[in-house]
């Protein structure tokens, strides 16, 4: 549908609320689905992660189910290790949003698989070697089921070893975050 079709079909106040509804109920399952499938799990093995029955999973992949909390999303965005929004937003920005419609909004990538072109991207031109001594080194664990974050404090940025095992805590991304680029300015008594 054109976005000229749409913005006519939202003068209708029934249609809006119905509109958002079926972005949400449809839009939703079919993310997970796809975040599921292009990490090659099955269902039984993220229902573990959730504490929960594969059939109980299940129903939140099928398209119309609409009953997801706060609690489950952020729960689902920990495990899929993926960020989550939920804001209210202006009908442009979300006619916009469907607009971009894409296999690349289903299949969102994990921090970890995106973080090298996260962190080209947010570097402001700075050029680090590999082999600079003042850079820390991220290490970022998927095959744990652990929730806690571990870092290495009391070391110096020169030799922090982080590893992220989860998203859980955003105070220790920060932390880790604010370590690393401190590193990579060339300090060498950066500490958390």
């Amino acid at each position: 549908m054109s976005k000229e079709v749409l913005l006519e079909k939202l003068t209708d106040q029934t249609y809006r609320a119905a509109f958002i509804s079926e972005e949400i109920d449809t839009g939703l399952p079919m993310q997970l689905r796809a975040m599921r499938e292009a990490r090659g799990w099955n269902q039984k093995y993220v229902a573990e992660k959730m504490e929960t029955k594969q059939p109980r999973f299940s129903l939140m992949e099928k398209t119309g189910y609409g009953n997801f909390s706060l609690s489950t999303l952020k729960k689902l965005a920990s495990i899929f290790n993926v960020g989550l929004i939920v804001s209210f937003v202006p009908y442009s920005e979300m006619i916009e949003f469907i607009d971009g419609f894409s296999w690349k909004r289903l299949a969102v990538p994990s921090f970890a698989d995106e973080y090298v072109s996260l962190e080209r991207r947010y570097a402001r031109g700075r050029t680090r070697s590999v082999e600079d001594p003042a850079q820390a080194t991220l290490n970022f664990s998927t095959a744990t089921t652990s929730a806690e974050e571990f870092i290495t404090t009391g070391e110096t940025a020169t030799s922090a070893d982080l590893s992220i095992r989860s998203l859980a805590d955003a105070n220790v991304i920060k932390a880790a975050s604010q370590l690393y680029f401190t590193a990579a300015a060339g300090s060498t008594d950066a500490r958390i």
